[in-house]
């Protein structure tokens, strides 16, 4: 019994001591596959990331500068995680750690701000921040030269800005002080001179001179061309060749040819077949119109065609013109303002020119057969006959009076005749380049193309022929297509040659270069096309 005893109390034991390592196997063993799970994960990182997320902040800022004006594109930097502000200034920033962080704020031309900021978790709204302007580095001296593009010139009297900076001005051009470091925009404006105008120049720590800025004069020049697939257009630049553009725009397959700009230079005459009336020979007939500079208010000045010898009076409110009518050639004068022609029907004309005042005209002709040089009024009133010679080479003086040529054997005379005694007087011989020479609107210089060893280049004179200047070394000047200056300071030229057909200008003070403005087609007969 008492072994049964005995045996029964071991085996009590054991189920009691299996009962126990039992019990801590079931509670022992979940808790060290947690541990070790939760060591894996900590050692992947993910543990960290799980305990961030239960800590992520976001950040909104507003920045403005000293004038409360919003700062665009600001920089928002906590630690790694950068940001920028919107065309309001506003800047919001995610996945930031809640807590102390370091807050930069940064803007180029700004003084940086930076801050230590506490995050909690979820939005942070930290407030207005204003970034005040760092003082920019500063250029003592900045120096600007503006000249005349045609005289090459110094401009003293111009107004200049560079923003909202003016300079002053000295012998040695205009001067800045005590310039910023930026961009600004430069412009320069002269009455009479097209503005000139630089929107972005950067001045920087090593500026101390601005490009030199050359005025184009006001005014345009008028051309002819054929870029148009061959066909050929009437065309306007500005005296630089800038701004190229058409005068009128070309009709079809019609063309507009032989610009002339009158010496008030704002009109232009051309001739144009936009009338599309055939010439019998697979072409059209070209009539002459007169149209603005600005290309307004086209005007058809002939009802026939077949017209040449286009002249302007000086000061451009005549054009007269000659057409050949069977037997005889007529000379016409059509009045600019009024739109009338006037008709010298009874007279066959080989030659004309208006007075400076563009009040009178001279023609020469014959008139019932018999020879004569004519007087008259513009509109063909008043004709009387002040010489019974054939004569050639019509020019008015600056004093009003008229010069011209006969040719008597083989001796050629020269005239000039006296309205105010009404007396003619014998002169002496011209230099024959002289000869047709184009009085400036001042009356102060005479302008003439001059060949001289085969170099055909622009002269001017003093009224009297004395004092002569070249002012080309071009060489290659075309025979009498010269146009003054309305200011009479320079004058307008082609140029023809086997490398170049082009228009040109050059100054009157010959020191200047002549400058070329624009490629050109030439259309001769129908006027010489300015």
């Amino acid at each position: 019994m008492l072994e049964d005893n005995i045996m029964g109390e071991d085996l009590s034991l054991n189920l009691k001591l299996h009962l126990r390592k039992k019990v801590l196997l079931y509670v022992a063993l979940p808790v060290v596959v947690v541990g070790l799970l939760i060591f894996g994960l900590a050692r992947q990182g993910f543990l960290g990331d799980w305990f961030d997320a239960l800590r992520r902040a976001t950040a909104t800022v507003h920045i403005v500068d000293a004038q409360q004006q919003p700062v665009e594109m600001a920089q928002v930097v906590f630690g790694t995680v950068i940001g920028s502000t919107d065309a309001q200034g506003n800047a919001t920033i995610g996945s930031l750690v809640a807590g102390a962080q370091q807050l930069a704020l940064r803007k180029s031309g700004f003084n940086p701000v930076e801050q230590e900021v506490t995050l909690k978790r979820g939005s942070n709204d930290l407030g207005t921040f204003t970034l005040q302007k760092s003082p920019a580095a500063r250029i003592s001296k900045i120096s600007l030269t503006v000249e005349d593009y045609i005289s090459e010139q110094p401009i003293g009297d111009a107004y200049v800005t560079l923003s909202d900076l003016r300079p002053i001005y000295s012998d040695s051009g205009y001067e800045f002080t005590e310039v910023p470091v930026g961009n600004y925009k430069l412009t320069v404006s002269k009455s009479g001179y097209n503005d000139y105008i630089a929107p972005k120049v950067k001045i920087g720590t090593d500026t101390s001179k601005l490009p030199q800025v050359l005025l184009v004069k006001t005014g345009s020049v008028v051309f002819e061309s054929n870029r148009e697939g061959g066909k050929r257009g009437v065309f306007i630049a500005s005296y630089d060749g800038t701004d190229q553009r058409n005068l009128v725009e070309r009709i079809g397959e019609f063309e507009d040819f032989a610009p002339q700009l009158g010496p008030n230079q704002n009109k232009v005459l051309f001739s144009s077949t936009r009338d599309g009336k055939s010439d019998g020979e697979g072409g059209y007939k070209p009539y002459f119109y007169v149209v603005d500079v600005d290309g307004s208010n086209l005007t058809k000045v002939s009802t026939k065609s077949g017209i040449y010898d286009a002249v302007w009076s000086p000061d451009g409110g005549y054009i007269g013109f000659t057409r050949y009518n069977a037997s005889a050639t007529t000379l016409y004068s059509y009045n600019v303002v009024t739109k009338s022609t006037s008709t010298f029907s009874a007279y066959d004309t080989y030659a004309f020119v208006y007075s400076g005042d563009g009040e009178h005209i001279a023609f020469s002709g014959l008139k019932g057969g018999v020879q004569g040089l004519f007087y008259a009024n513009s509109n063909a009133t008043g004709i009387k006959k002040i010489d019974n010679q054939e004569v050639y080479s019509l020019e008015f003086t600056a004093s009003g009076n008229l010069r011209y040529l006969s040719y008597s054997g083989n001796k050629t005379n020269y005239y000039e005749y006296n309205f105010a005694t009404g007396k003619r007087s014998t002169i002496s011989a011209p230099p024959i380049d002289k000869i047709g020479a184009i009085l400036s609107p001042d009356g102060k210089l005479r302008a003439y193309v001059s060949t001289r060893d085969g170099r055909a280049n622009v002269y001017v004179s003093g009224p009297d022929g004395k004092n002569e200047l070249q002012l080309t070394d071009i060489n290659k000047v075309s025979q009498g297509d010269l146009l003054w200056a309305k200011d009479s300071s320079f004058i307008i030229f082609n140029v023809t040659s086997q490398d170049e057909t082009a228009r040109y200008l050059v100054s009157t003070n010959g020191a200047a270069d002549a400058k070329k403005i624009v490629d050109i087609n030439l259309s001769y007969g129908y006027g010489y096309g300015y």
